[in-house]
């Protein structure tokens, strides 16, 4: 009966290592099967980093051009504004000439006026006299 018992004992412990190996090889499964998702998702993640990485180094390269486009048509514009500047001091340097001359002839056709005036007056007071 001992024996009996004995063999009942080791044949309950088997079944026992039995079910505990199941569960334990069941939790390794579990966990290589999370491991593989898990370098799936990793792979994924670097996989958008790069793409991310790419596409902050083509924005970077594009503010670059955008930049310096920026700048040379700032630049051409200032420059530009300059010439006008110019343009605009010869302008008005040529407006102050002409009217300048303007104000000389409107002297000079008053004094013409006054000098034809005493002219006149001077002949139709000299016909009036003789």
């Amino acid at each position: 009966m001992k024996e009996r018992e004995i063999e009942e004992l080791v044949g309950e412990h088997d079944r026992i290592v039995e079910v505990v190996e199941r569960e334990w090889r069941g939790q390794v499964e579990e966990a290589r099967g999370q491991v593989e998702e898990l370098r799936d998702v990793l792979a994924e993640r670097e996989i958008e980093s790069k793409e991310l990485r790419l596409n902050i180094s083509e924005l970077e390269a594009n503010t670059n051009d955008l930049h310096e486009k920026f700048e040379q048509a700032l630049a051409h514009l200032e420059q530009e504004s300059d010439e006008k500047d110019g343009e605009m001091a010869v302008n008005n340097e040529e407006i102050q000439k002409l009217g300048e001359q303007g104000y000389a002839l409107e002297e000079e056709n008053d004094r013409i006026r006054e000098e034809f005036e005493r002219v006149r007056e001077e002949e139709g007071g000299g016909e009036g006299e003789a």
